[in-house]
């Protein structure tokens, strides 16, 4: 069974998360979720080392040797945006984004990494929505750094956001055009707004009580107060905004915080599709799912030559069993127009076969016509009051194999016999025995020939028949 490993990464200032999955044909199974905490008390460039061991320690403890490894970085380091560009400009999309980078953010291209997925696109206004997602490369560059020192080549650098957003569109039911997805942990909550199954926008949430290590009224009320803000920002009229809590089980302190900002739009908890350990490796996961086609969001700031080549070898395999496939369908095609040809064959050689004995039928059936028609021809003649036919019949029944008659002449109802044969002393008495027949005598003296045979002439007469 063809199979695909894939690795997410979370990392974070206070600890770096890590779950490993294998797809097979079927599903997506979990094979491993670790993490490993982090000094907190050392700026992030110091950690960059310890982060790196302890990703290649599991690498080689999981005996991971091919993976698409993906990894991700906080929300905070991202800018997101919405927009709408003239759908002329699609083929050359990166570039349009590149020459009008300040236009949606206050930095230049050269100073930042971004990506972006399109949203929809309007045919009759010619226009076309997408996302864009951008990171500065100063925030970058420690990433950078982890990836670099990687036993293995990552595919790709992402906001920890999109892990959280294809994990919750992975198991999801509803496909309202505008959601909203809470999502909260020991360290942090978050709150993303999804259109057209694409992440548009994330935003790091204050924690409450019971939620966190801080809390109070004021975060409680901070968290509603922003939730409303985004619903009415990004919902309309047409198409209302719903959310969602994100979470491995239901977290009542959260589900009432988020159902007092929401009111009815607010539909429940939706967990994701694989039994996590907690709560925190739902990030991880879901960008380990970027490493499958299903997957719905995919943001990439790593350097397309820095990412790891395209694993060739399920495509090869693909190509062999299509291959294989399609030779297995000629063979398949060549045996079976064998056969048909073979069966053709013998059917042209069982026709020519029928075709010459139906010309012996036609033949014998045109000699029984013919026969039938002198017999006819002998029956119809009727010398005196026998049918000459039956006079024939006689005689062919009284005179032995052995004597053969040259000659036959009727007239009325005698006849007269010319021929040879072995012994003619005994046709008389034969001819004698014959019911139709009397009188016969020879009419000349028998005549021997040089070979020993008698030349007779007999007359006799038959019988009138009534």
């Amino acid at each position: 069974m063809l199979s695909t490993a894939a690795v997410g990464i979370d990392i974070t200032d206070q600890q770096v998360r890590i779950v490993c999955l294998k797809k097979s044909f079927k599903a997506v199974h979990l094979v491993a979720a670790e993490k490993c905490l982090l000094a907190e008390d050392q700026p992030f460039k110091d950690k960059i080392i310890d982060i790196s061991d302890f990703i290649n320690d599991f690498l080689k403890e999981k005996r991971i040797s091919a993976a698409d490894i993906h990894i991700g970085i906080p929300t905070a380091q991202v800018i997101f945006r919405e927009l709408e560009l003239p759908l002329a400009v699609k083929e050359n999309l990166a570039d349009t984004l590149a020459y009008e980078m300040e236009k949606y953010v206050p930095l230049a291209a050269a100073d930042v990494f971004y990506d972006f997925q399109i949203i929809a696109e309007d045919r009759e206004r010619d226009v076309m929505t997408i996302a864009l997602a951008v990171a500065k490369r100063a925030d970058l560059d420690a990433y950078l750094q982890i990836a670099a020192a990687l036993d293995l080549t990552p595919a790709g650098v992402s906001p920890g956001c999109a892990g959280i957003a294809n994990s919750f569109l992975d198991n999801v039911k509803n496909q309202a055009p505008l959601q909203l997805l809470a999502f909260s942990d020991e360290n942090q909550a978050q709150l993303q707004v999804i259109r057209g199954r694409r992440l548009v926008y994330a935003k790091k949430l204050p924690p409450v009580p019971g939620e966190g290590r801080a809390g109070g009224d004021n975060a409680r009320e901070a968290r509603t107060t922003q939730i409303k803000a985004l619903m009415q920002q990004f919902g309309t009229s047409e198409a209302p905004a719903v959310l969602y809590l994100h979470a491995l089980t239901l977290d009542v302190a959260v589900s009432e915080t988020l159902e007092q900002a929401a009111g009815k739009a607010f539909q429940g908890t939706n967990p994701p599709a694989v039994d996590l350990p907690a709560n925190e490796y739902i990030p991880a996961y879901g960008l380990a799912l970027q490493a499958f086609e299903t997957a719905a969001v995919h943001i990439n700031f790593l350097p397309a030559g820095k990412r790891k080549k395209p694993n060739k070898i399920p495509f090869y395999l693909m190509t062999a069993l299509v291959a294989g496939l399609v030779l297995t369908g000629l063979l398949w095609a060549g045996i079976f127009l064998d056969r048909q040809h073979a069966w053709l064959d013998h059917l042209d050689q069982k026709r020519v076969e029928l075709r010459a004995e139906a010309a012996e039928i036609e033949e014998m059936r045109s000699e029984r016509d013919k026969l039938k028609s002198r017999i006819d021809r002998l029956e119809s003649l009727r010398p005196g009051n026998a049918y000459v036919v039956n006079v024939l019949l006689e005689l062919t029944r009284r005179i032995p194999e052995t004597a053969w008659v040259k000659d036959l002449n009727l007239s009325g109802n005698d006849v007269r016999l010319y021929g040879m044969a072995e012994s003619a002393s005994d046709l008389i008495p034969a001819l004698e025995e014959a019911p139709l027949l009397y009188d016969a005598e020879f009419l000349s003296t028998i005549r021997r020939t040089g070979d020993g045979r008698d030349v007779f002439r007999i007359g006799l007469k038959f019988k009138n028949e009534n």
